[in-house]
């Protein structure tokens, strides 16, 4: 070997070969990294699409069902007595007046039993009834379902006497709490 020929391997052999061989390493280094991170990044894309695959099968469930959601919140914010009269008004009128009557309200203004243990100024109504059964459970069934936040506090049933031989009249004497529920206004 020549003088010539040594520093022609090392710089035009050796030098680029082992360039080439360390930038195909680098290379190769930095295309597995990008890989895995690709491959972490389509998990995470395939897991959000299948959450908003999800929220939107719930969205769909629950869209029909807004409308009512909002007529129940705007009842809720109501007046709480005069909406138990309507409510049991709208039932009462359902049957004759020997199934079910209603023969009295009252606004009570002392607090009661369970009252005084709620926070606020809650309302109490003292109602009565004269009817059957079936009639008054539909009534009650009507009253705390569309005024869920309602507590009955007190309830009678007493037999009517009357001179009919098969009269199966009942009295119902019933006493509401309505508590002020978070946002109304005091």
């Amino acid at each position: 070997m020549s003088n010539y020929t040594i520093p022609i391997i090392r710089y035009g052999l050796i030098a680029p070969l082992l360039a080439f061989g360390i930038s195909t390493a680098i290379l190769f280094i930095i295309e597995t990294r990008v890989q895995r991170v690709h491959q972490q990044k389509q998990i995470r894309y395939n897991e959000q699409m299948t959450r908003l695959d999800s929220i939107r099968k719930i969205e769909d469930e629950i869209r029909p069902k807004r409308h009512l959601f909002q007529e129940q919140n705007r009842l809720l914010q109501l007046d709480p007595t005069p909406l138990f009269a309507q409510l049991s008004d709208a039932t009462v009128a359902k049957y004759q007046p020997l199934a079910l009557e209603r023969t009295g309200m009252l606004y009570v203004t002392e607090r009661g039993r369970f009252a005084r243990y709620i926070e606020g100024s809650p309302a109490r109504i003292k109602a009565s009834f004269e009817g059957g059964f079936g009639p008054m459970q539909e009534t009650l069934l009507q009253v705390e379902s569309l005024i869920p936040h309602v507590i009955l506090e007190e309830l009678k049933i007493s037999r009517k006497v009357t001179s009919l031989p098969n009269s199966n009249s009942l009295i119902f004497e019933l006493s509401y709490i309505f508590p002020k529920i978070a946002g109304d206004k005091p």
